[in-house]
């Protein structure tokens, strides 16, 4: 029993919609102060993550827009047993986090909101 999931992944320098099984993917989320997450754009790994968010933030440029901030998450899916019905079921265990980059690798520190 496989997770599959469409995600948006690199191919040749852009980004494509493919739909993988995966059990593990990441999520930026643009909102402005005061509101709840918009949209949620999936992406397969960190560093498309980073790649992700820089045109986000390019396109947010683009039009002026300066007000728009990004919430990353993890995703990891584990397969889990529904005790009332017995039937395996998936669930999507998701961990708040910060995207960062040092020297030419990407990285995904999970951080504890209070």
């Amino acid at each position: 029993m496989e997770h599959t999931i469409k995600l948006h992944t690199r191919e040749n320098g852009r980004f494509v919609v493919k739909t993988v099984a995966t059990d593990k993917y990441f999520t930026v989320c643009p909102y402005q102060v005061g509101d709840d997450d918009l949209e949620e754009v999936e992406v397969l790994s960190v560093s498309d993550l980073y790649l992700m968010w820089q045109e986000l933030k390019a396109g947010d440029k683009s039009c002026g827009e300066n007000c728009w901030k990004y919430h990353f998450y993890r995703h990891e899916i584990k397969p889990e047993h529904d005790e009332r019905t017995g039937k395996p079921i998936f669930i999507d265990y998701v961990t708040p986090g910060k995207v960062y980059r040092r020297g030419n690798k990407v990285f995904f520190k999970a951080v504890t909101e209070d």
